[in-house]
C-alpha cells in the first residue's frame, strides 16, 4: 500500500479549489485525511526565500500505478488552480497493522 501527501497552498480566495480538489481525491480514493491547520512551507532559491501557507491531504491506494497516473494529472491541475510552478507531493509505502 502507498500513503501520498499533498501539500497544498492555500490562500484565502482558494477555498472553492481546495473545495474541488478533496472531492476529486475522495472520489478517487475512495477517501481522504485533511490536516486543516495551517502550516508554513519555505525554500530557497538563489537568495531569495519564498513562503508559503499549506494545508496537507493524504490518501492511500493500493495500486500505485494507477493513483501515480492520477497523481500526476491532479498536480498540472493544482499547479494550475493553485498559481504554482511547483507542488509537493510525496509517496512513500506503508504497511498496516
Amino acid at each position: 500500500m502507498r500513503e501520498y501527501d499533498l501539500f497544498i497552498p492555500v490562500k484565502r480566495r482558494q477555498s472553492v479549489e481546495l473545495a474541488d480538489l478533496k472531492r476529486q481525491l475522495t472520489k478517487f480514493f475512495g477517501g481522504l485525511t485533511y490536516f486543516p491547520q495551517r502550516n508554513e512551507g519555505r525554500w530557497r532559491l538563489g537568495r531569495i526565500t519564498y513562503r508559503d501557507d499549506i494545508v496537507i491531504l493524504r490518501v492511500f491506494a493500493t495500486n500505485a500505478l494507477r493513483a501515480e497516473r492520477f497523481l500526476k494529472r491532479m498536480r498540472r491541475q493544482i499547479q494550475r488552480d493553485f498559481k504554482q510552478d511547483e507542488v509537493l507531493i510525496v509517496s512513500r509505502k506503508v504497511k498496516l497493522i
